[in-house]
């Protein structure tokens, strides 16, 4: 669970910071909430269209981030039902999307 809220809070602060200086510098409505809709759309189409559950395996090659993600938007070995995973994924989706962006960049420069 750590894991999870590591990644949700690295991205809020992240999404947050992005949404504040669209509107600070003036940006439109419309783009000022973009950074928020889009990864939150692609987390709900997510959840819903591929309701893979989480499993836990002794599979090395399996990442603990990706089971994190997965337990609490998903669930652990049988899916929650698709309000659940909806309801999971529209506060969840964006932050994590976000995290994840930071983490892989982080990943490929060689930082983690």
């Amino acid at each position: 669970m750590f894991t999870f809220l590591l990644m949700a809070g690295t991205g809020a602060v992240l999404l947050g910071g992005v949404i504040a200086v669209l509107a600070w510098i003036g940006a439109p409505t419309w783009l000022v909430v973009a950074p928020w809709l889009v990864p939150t759309i692609a987390a709900v189409g997510w959840a819903l269209g591929r309701p893979r559950p989480a499993v836990a395996t002794d599979d090395d090659d399996d990442s603990w981030a990706g089971f994190a993600i997965q337990y609490v938007i998903v669930g652990e070995d049988e899916p929650r039902p698709a309000p659940a995973r909806a309801v999971a994924a529209l506060v969840f989706g964006a932050p994590v999307i976000w995290s994840l962006g930071v983490f892989g960049v982080s990943i490929l420069v060689g930082l983690v």
